[in-house]
Parts: structure tokens; sequence; C-alpha cells
């Protein structure tokens, strides 16, 4: 009875372990190309990342306007990126309902809003906007408050 057992328990292990080492390769096979795809969507990640630092301005790498408004805790609420170029701006953020962009001071938006004009905002038909307040190349625009427009303006 203890040969027979033996040898059942002996043909059993025999059986069955080249296929769990084949079911270990398939899973390191797998894990393996896991990591291939992840490796390749990282290189992917810093490349995106690399092309975004080309078209952003100094300013939005290291904003002191923005930083100097956070200081005077005039600025309230999550950061918005804006759709600048839908102003013609170089980049902006928004805070709540107050929109700062940063203008290439040769543009033709820029002049208009500094001469008093409103802009139109591109792709939204009939819709036009105005500065609440210009300082240098940046331009406070949406609804502010008197706080709000004051250190803008005081901005150096």
């Amino acid at each position: 009875m203890k040969k027979k057992f033996l040898a059942i328990l002996l043909t059993t292990i025999f059986v069955f372990s080249p296929s769990v080492a084949v079911f270990a390769d398939t899973k390191d096979d797998k894990i393996a190309a896991l990591q291939k795809q992840v490796d390749d969507l990282q290189k992917q990640v810093d490349d995106l990342t690399s092309k975004l630092k080309k078209y952003q301005s100094d300013d939005t790498k290291n904003n002191n306007m923005e930083d100097y408004l956070l200081k005077k805790n005039v600025l309230s609420g999550k950061r918005i990126e804006m759709a600048a170029d839908m102003v013609g701006a170089i980049s902006g953020f928004k805070y709540g309902d107050a929109e700062i962009y940063e203008y290439d001071m040769s543009s033709t938006q820029y002049k208009e809003l500094v001469s008093g004009d409103a802009i139109s905002v591109e792709g939204i038909d009939g819709y036009t906007i105005n500065a609440l307040a210009i300082n240098g190349k940046y331009v406070l625009m949406g609804e502010a408050s008197e706080d709000l427009i004051q250190a803008f303006n005081d901005y150096k």
C-alpha cells in the first residue's frame, strides 16, 4: 500500500511540476510585459512634460505676480490654468472669478486692452472681455475685489 501511495505521489509531482514551472514562466513573462508598458508610458509622460516646458513662459514656471498676490492673501479658491490663447495671451490662471493673464506687450489684443477696448474671446461669438487692471505684461480680468485690484496694481 505504501509503495502504491508513494508511486501515485511521485507520479503526481512529476506530472504537475512542469506545468507549475510553465505557469510561473508565463506569470514572469506577463510581469515583464507589464513593466515594459509602464516604462514606455513613463517615457511618454517625460517626453510630453519636456515639450510642455518649451511652451510655458518663464513667468508661468516661476510666476512672481501670482506668488506676490498669494502672499498678500488676495487670491482665494483653487488655481485653474486658463486657455490663454482664447484671449490672445501667453499664459493665464484663475482663482475664483479673477483671471490673470500674461501678454506679449506687442500683441494686438494687449494693445486693444491697454487702449480701454474690449477684446473678443476666440471661439465664442459675440463674447468680449475687458481688463479690470493692467500692470506691465499682466492683465487682470473677470471679477476682483478692490483689495485684489489694489495689490495687482502695486506689484512691481
